[in-house]
């Protein structure tokens, strides 16, 4: 099954709530014999071991498993929501095979169409942007357009997959010629929160996802205000180095970036530095030719994004986060520690200091993303199991 079917039809795995476990009371049951039932032990159960209750296990509930369940009361675990910014090229050179539909610029759009399509999840919230935007098209003085947007064109948020849409069936393709890439701008721009607040809402976890067929060849004077005479040219564009910092100042602000190298035409040693310091797992760019190519790239892509991460609604005035166990299919995740590397460990961790959200790391991350789980469940009220 691909990952976008599976995306489309929300798997248990990965989007079931799940309610805590009841506490279960001690039972008895009368016997016979010396101690009032027909076993050999000392208790007054009918069972063989030596506690109370009539399970097979030695602790003092009453369900099959060692562990002690410690309270009754109920909360819900949910996966953080996704932020995917579809960040779109929109140089000339995405038409440069007008003459032999369909250009890389209508393939592009055909693929982001069936992504937004078959995605259908609750807590994976689009947005589109490109770049240029066309607004110095023409002016005088400037080599090239070199212009970026000063607002999104589409933010993201809930249920937004429709109105993506529509945008990208009004909108033009970018001209045959003169109009170039400002890459490094058109990034730079969700550096700031203001910028696309819907994509900023700490609530999700935001990605950028570049799609471009070539580099930049705008440099770092966004806009082209202070060095117009230099606007557009390749020689001026921005290096590697730069491309590949300003994607680790991304993930510094919470923003982490797929690349999509889309054609024949790409610069592998600008692209590759953004993918390595994107913080996705994935540190290379993909290297797509033509729309299948494009939408297998995007499969890869939601394998990465789907959540490990989970929102909690607890009152923690009246609960203990020190006292918090999650479960697949009824086995204990441990705990990795409040410093614990996620990268490196297997378990979970909190994903803030207000106990609103955690996180599943290394092969439990791994189990959610294949489907193997059915059930993911908390407890609370016995203390945190962590990892040995």
């Amino acid at each position: 099954m691909s990952i976008r079917r599976a995306l489309a039809t929300c798997p248990l795995a990965l989007f079931l709530a799940a309610g805590l476990q009841a506490c279960e009371g001690q039972e008895t049951a009368p016997g016979t014999g010396s101690d009032s039932d027909a076993d050999t032990d000392g208790d007054t159960d009918s069972d063989s071991d030596t506690d109370s209750d009539s399970d097979s296990d030695s602790d003092s509930d009453s369900d099959s498993g060692t562990g002690t369940i410690c309270d009754e009361d109920d909360f819900v675990i949910e996966p953080m929501p996704v932020s995917l910014m579809i960040l779109l090229d929109r140089s000339s050179s995405m038409v440069t095979n007008a003459d032999a539909p369909p250009t890389r610029w209508d393939q592009a759009l055909g693929a982001i169409d069936t992504v937004l399509t078959d995605w259908t999840s609750p807590y994976l919230r689009f947005g589109f942007d490109y770049f240029p935007d066309g607004s110095q098209w023409g002016e005088v003085g400037l080599i090239a357009d070199c212009g970026v947007s000063y607002d999104v064109q589409v933010d993201c948020a809930d249920g937004n997959n429709a109105a993506v849409v529509s945008y990208l069936a009004a909108t033009d393709p970018p001209p045959d010629a003169g109009n170039m890439t400002p890459m490094w701008c058109a990034m730079d721009n969700f550096n700031a929160p203001t910028y696309a607040t819907g994509f900023a809402d700490p609530g999700a976890q935001p990605y950028l996802l570049l799609i471009s067929d070539g580099s930049d060849t705008c440099g770092l004077d966004c806009n082209c205000l202070d060095t117009p005479e230099t606007c557009g040219d390749p020689a001026y564009g921005a290096t590697a180095v730069e491309l590949g910092d300003l994607s680790a100042e991304l993930l510094s602000n919470g923003v982490k970036t797929f690349v999509i190298g889309f054609g024949g035409g790409v610069d592998w040693t600008k692209l590759n530095p953004i993918a390595a310091n994107g913080g996705t797992g994935i540190n290379t760019y993909i290297d797509a030719l033509n729309e299948a190519e494009l939408l297998d790239a995007f499969d890869m892509i939601a394998e990465a994004i789907v959540s490990c991460g989970y929102e909690l609604d607890v009152n923690w005035d009246e609960v203990d986060p020190d006292e918090v166990n999650f479960y697949f299919d009824g086995d204990v995740v441990p705990y990795i520690g409040d410093d614990g590397d996620c990268d490196q460990l297997d378990g979970w961790h909190w994903a803030n200091v207000e106990h609103t959200a955690m996180e599943f790391c290394g092969s439990y991350c791994d189990e959610l993303k294949t489907g193997d789980i059915d059930l993911v469940s908390a407890k609370f009220g016995c203390p945190t199991v962590e990892v040995e």
